[in-house]
């Protein structure tokens, strides 16, 4: 199983290479964004795991994150959320790293109900939550069919 440092510092670098490369993007970066969220509230800022910058000049933020942890899961759609509200990110794909099967706390249904409902506040920016499946390649499948895939029915 990979671990959420291995992901983000290693593999997904290599994954943007290669989106890089087929010309799906033309760039990324691990920039922090600073945002305000609404009027009456301090900003704050966000350290993505991964932004693509698609060729079209749009973002795409690529988080991962723990299942142990559901208020940080819960922090990483809600943060794609306001990111897409202020109209920084365009999209995002959050890989969930998996729990070993039979672990008391393997609630996937869960997982993606509260995935779903942040979508009905702010249905415009469309977040994909998937599971990290520890096979490179079909990581790297899902990262790019994700991305071509909200490309070409909301862009």
């Amino acid at each position: 199983m990979s671990s959420h440092r291995e992901v983000v510092k290693d593999i997904l670098p290599c994954f943007a290479k290669n989106l890089q490369q087929e010309g799906i993007i033309s760039g990324y970066s691990r920039k922090t964004f600073k945002v305000q969220p609404l009027e009456n509230f301090p900003p704050f800022t966000i350290k993505p795991d991964l932004v693509l910058n698609l060729p079209d000049g749009k973002s795409f933020l690529v988080e991962v994150a723990n299942p142990k942890d559901p208020k940080r899961l819960m922090g990483e759609i809600t943060c794609a959320k306001i990111l897409g509200f202020n109209k920084i990110i365009a999209g995002a794909l959050i890989f969930i790293l998996p729990i070993a099967t039979g672990h008391p706390k393997a609630h996937t249904e869960k997982r993606l109900v509260l995935s779903y409902s942040i979508s009905q506040v702010e249905p415009r920016t469309p977040v994909v939550v998937i599971t990290w499946g520890g096979i490179k390649e079909a990581d790297y499948h899902n990262l790019k069919q994700v991305i071509l895939d909200i490309k070409r029915i909301f862009w």
